[in-house]
This record gives C-alpha cells, structure tokens and sequence, in this order.
C-alpha cells in the first residue's frame, strides 16, 4: 500500500501503537475505496481489543473512530472540515487525560472537498502553538 505518514509533537513518538501502524503499513490493499479500509479497520479493531466509536464525553453524542491503551484514533474520508474537527475531538481527550496519544488516517492526496495528509500536515504547523496532543498522521491512497 502507498503511505506517507508524519509525526506531529514528536516528544511522545514513542507511545504509538506500533501494532496497529503496523496493520495500517502491510495490510491495508492498495487502491482500495474509503468504504473498504473502514470495513478493514473495523475488523482489526473488533479482532484487537478497540473500543470503537468511542464517546468521549456525556455531554455530547461526538465519538472518536475508537481507542485502546491512552491512543486515540480517528479516521476520516469525508470533507476536508470534519478533519480538523478530528483534530479538535482528539486534543480535547488529551486534555481530559482520555488518551496520550493519536492517530489519524485520511486521504493521501485531495479528491473533491475531501481531507489529505499535506493539507493536514500544513494546517497542523499553522496550530502548533494550539495543539498540543501528540499526532502521528497516516495517508492511504483511495480508489475513487
């Protein structure tokens, strides 16, 4: 599978899921449709212990895609909006000391409206001073 990924906060770089990187690297088919990695992630996450859809917080219905052992991950293939909305879900469950880390996986290169790895990558930099959860970002080419 074609993937770039980054690290965002490298302090903690340590404490990813390497385990599910991993799966993400060697396991997910190239040129596959957005639905087909999230039937693929859901799978893992059943199989791996994950808590999936994950709700962070009784005063909102907002889930995370699912997290295990203080890492948080949200996947996203939809508007490019709903990506720093991710971004916005996962600093506030590092706040909250839900997780100390996390990963989000999206688009490799931009289709449409939708969210890409170097869009995020850019936006992250502008926000440095703001966010502050550790990110690992993860890119996966999509078959339109």
């Amino acid at each position: 599978m074609e993937s770039h990924s980054f690290l965002f906060n490298k302090d903690l770089q340590n404490q990813y899921d390497d385990e599910f990187i991993n799966f993400i690297e060697n396991h997910i088919a190239s040129e596959v449709s957005a639905s087909e990695i999230k039937d693929q992630l859901t799978t893992y996450f059943d199989e791996n212990g994950w808590i999936q859809k994950f709700k962070y917080s009784a005063d909102v219905a907002n889930t995370i895609s699912a997290v295990r052992a203080e890492v948080g991950i949200c996947t996203q293939f939809g508007n490019v909006a709903r990506l720093f909305y991710d971004v916005l879900k996962l600093e506030h469950c590092y706040d909250a000391g839900i997780i100390s880390s996390s990963i989000i996986i999206c688009p490799l290169s931009p289709s449409g409206n939708r969210g890409y790895l170097d869009r995020l990558y850019r936006e992250l930099q502008v926000y440095q001073n703001v966010i502050n959860v550790p990110i690992c970002a993860i890119g996966v080419k999509i078959k339109e």
